[in-house]
């Protein structure tokens, strides 16, 4: 029953706008449950954009991974293996290989905007995350150390576990429920302003339930286009802008019956 509540409120909310005026009588609970529906529907885009950053992050991993090459460790420093100093990039991954101690940081670094650095030197690896750097001795590392192990770090460190879907997608939800609530509370606010609003006296609860249900058009709107790869500039303020009005439009139309005593 309740799932068929709110099936009844997003109905509403797309094709009879106008019987949307009675969320106002709903409880908080009600339309936090509707709430997440919506931020269920708006997440699926971006879960999948997502899993295309991890899945180009498991194919730069793989390619990091090739470019090690073949070296051993001895006495806790690396041994040289005959093959020079480079560094290579990818999208989101550089990798610096420097048996000599030749290049600088700011060689790795320059012109690099990639997420994880990756730096094997004769002393050490190093690896940094979104500029947060960790120092890790060859005898930290142990077998990991070796090139064999180093490749194997850095494969895993890149690779997506299926387990952890449900995790990213619920990380993915937060950030949707967070954005959602925040524009119901905003054009909550802006609403109160309208004669209109204050007319009707409506409370912050009615507004904030009416905001919620008239985001919900635009937000199936950019998400639909979100599936398909089209992203607006300014899709969120377009959002904020079509749902003011059509609750300015909505408020506008009620009028008050007034019961003789």
């Amino acid at each position: 029953m309740k799932e068929t509540k709110l099936l009844v409120i997003l109905y509403d909310a797309i094709v009879n706008y106008p019987k949307t005026i009675r969320v106002i009588a709903y409880s908080y609970k009600r339309m936090f449950a509707y709430t997440l529906v919506l931020v269920v529907l708006a997440s699926i885009p971006n879960f999948l954009d997502t899993l295309k950053v991890f899945e180009l992050m498991a194919t730069n991993g793989q390619s990091i991974a090739n470019q090690i090459p073949a070296y051993e460790v001895t006495d806790g420093k690396m041994t040289a293996s005959g093959t020079d100093g480079f560094i290579y990039k990818t999208d989101l991954m550089t990798y610096a290989y420097d048996p000599d101690n030749s290049i600088t940081t700011d060689e790795v670094t320059t012109g690099n905007g990639t997420l994880i650095t990756l730096e094997n030197n004769t002393d050490n690896v190093t690896l940094t995350i979104m500029g947060q750097a960790m120092v890790f001795t060859y005898d930290q590392l142990a077998s990991s150390g070796t090139s064999e192990g180093l490749k194997t770090v850095v494969t895993a460190m890149s690779t997506l576990n299926l387990a952890y879907y449900p995790l990213v997608f619920i990380m993915v939800a937060i950030g949707n429920l967070f954005n959602i609530l925040l524009a119901a509370v905003m054009i909550a606010l802006v609403i109160g302003l309208l004669p209109d609003a204050i007319r009707l006296r409506l409370k912050f609860k009615m507004r904030l339930h009416l905001a919620i249900v008239s985001i919900t058009m635009p937000l199936l709107v950019i998400t639909i286009c979100n599936l398909f790869g089209l992203y607006a500039i300014y899709q969120l303020e377009l959002m904020y802008l079509f749902a003011l009005v059509r609750i300015w439009l909505l408020i506008k139309k009620v009028t008050v019956i007034k019961i003789p005593k």
